[in-house]
Order: C-alpha cells, then structure tokens, then sequence
C-alpha cells in the first residue's frame, strides 16, 4: 500500500544543462508506504517506475495500450 501527495506547484529558479538559471515551474511529491505490506525493494521498483512515467508520460500511454 502506498500514498503518493502532490503539493502546490512553485516558481523556482533552476540551472539548465548549459549552466542557464530559468524559472520553472517545480511540483514536490510525496510517498509513503507501509512496510507491513511493502518491502523496500518494491517500494524503490514503484518509486522508479513512478518517476520515469512522470519524466515520460507517452511512455505510460504505451504501457495502457
């Protein structure tokens, strides 16, 4: 079992690839799981899992697919 919380998206100064300050917009996301039902190592699976489908949403599209 898990929670995942997304918080307030904010304006954030962050440094490019080419060593550029931009604003973007920044979103913190929360998780939590209970490690009654969850072992650690599925925890970082779906952690990871979660975060490239985030990254690359068509990604998730072609998994539904």
């Amino acid at each position: 079992m898990a929670l995942v919380s997304f918080h307030k998206t904010k304006k954030m100064p962050v440094v490019t690839d080419d060593d550029q300050i931009v604003i973007r917009s920044i979103m913190n996301l929360s998780m939590s799981f209970d490690h009654r039902v969850v072992d650690g190592a599925t925890a970082v699976k779906f952690t990871n899992l979660f975060s490239d489908y985030i990254k690359n949403p068509k990604k998730l599209l072609l998994e539904l697919i």
